[in-house]
């Protein structure tokens, strides 16, 4: 076994270039060639063209964005009704929690039910 680096023969890729070189070669008369060929090329874009373009969405795509579309407005809904929730409670605390010591005394509310009120003399 030699350790030498060997290279497949090239001679194979010759012979089939050289077959394939009239087969792909372009015609002698370029001009004409060229025309007809955006010719026919341009016949078959129309003649496949369809109302439907690059921007227009198919119908699935629709349905799922319009279900993604409803999603997100239920999350925006409910995280506006929480953030409300909780605006609303801080300002409810902000107005009942006070730093003053106040002894506070509402007569018919803070008195437990059935209770009798203090005779005053």
């Amino acid at each position: 076994m030699s350790k030498e680096l060997r290279f497949p023969d090239p001679a194979p890729d010759r012979e089939i270039a050289s077959a394939l070189r009239p087969v792909l070669a372009p015609p002698s008369d370029t001009a004409s060639y060229w025309d007809g060929l955006q010719r026919r090329i341009m016949a078959r874009v129309a003649e496949a063209a369809s109302p439907i373009t690059w921007w227009t969405l198919s119908p699935r795509v629709a349905r799922v964005g319009l279900i993604a579309a409803g999603l997100a407005i239920l999350a925006l809904g409910a995280l506006t009704m929480q953030a409300r929730e909780i605006e609303t409670r801080i300002a409810y605390q902000a107005v009942t929690d006070t730093d003053l010591e106040v002894a506070r005394y509402i007569p018919g509310i803070d008195e437990p039910y059935g209770a009798t009120a203090p005779v005053r003399r």
